[in-house]
């Protein structure tokens, strides 16, 4: 297991030192006892200085084997610092295992994975300043399980 992980940090690394972004904000929130619930929301707030550039934003979903869906639908707002909605509320869905093989998507270790969900490419904000991106999840379950932590990710768009 520990060659495993080595080898999954090496990798990692590599792939991260070609990257050409810029990241602005990256950040995850653990869940509760690896459940999401439905009332909870979860924001993530971070500062935008140079809005002549722009950003792609990304949701981190990190989940267990035992997720017992295929997908994930979840809500999502960006609103500025006085609590105005940039763009109005959108939902997105995002595959977690593969819906014919059950395998998991997406990169892990162990019984663990980590998906990528892309929200916006080459975003420009008006102006700098504080911002927040409200996530919700939009699934048939008030109480997700084995949904261990949700992040978000603001870069700058690659040139």
């Amino acid at each position: 297991m520990t060659k495993v992980y080595t080898l999954f940090l090496i990798f990692s690394l590599f792939l991260l030192s070609g990257c050409s972004t810029q990241i602005v904000y990256e950040n995850y929130i653990d869940l509760d006892d690896n459940f999401w619930a439905q009332d909870n929301q979860l924001k993530f707030d971070f500062e935008i200085q140079d809005p002549s550039a722009a950003y792609d934003l990304s949701i981190y979903i990190r989940n267990g084997l035992s997720y017992p869906f295929y997908n994930l639908y979840v809500k999502y707002e960006l609103v500025d610092e006085k609590g105005n909605a940039i763009l109005p509320s959108d939902m997105k869905e995002t595959s977690l295992m593969d819906p014919t093989t059950g395998r998991p998507l997406g990169s892990g270790v162990g019984d663990f994975y980590n998906n990528e969900m892309n929200i916006f490419l080459d975003y420009k904000f008006k102006a700098p300043g504080k911002y927040s991106l409200k996530i919700d999840q939009y699934m048939r379950l008030d109480s997700l399980p084995d949904i261990t932590a949700i992040g978000i990710k603001v870069a700058k768009s690659k040139e």
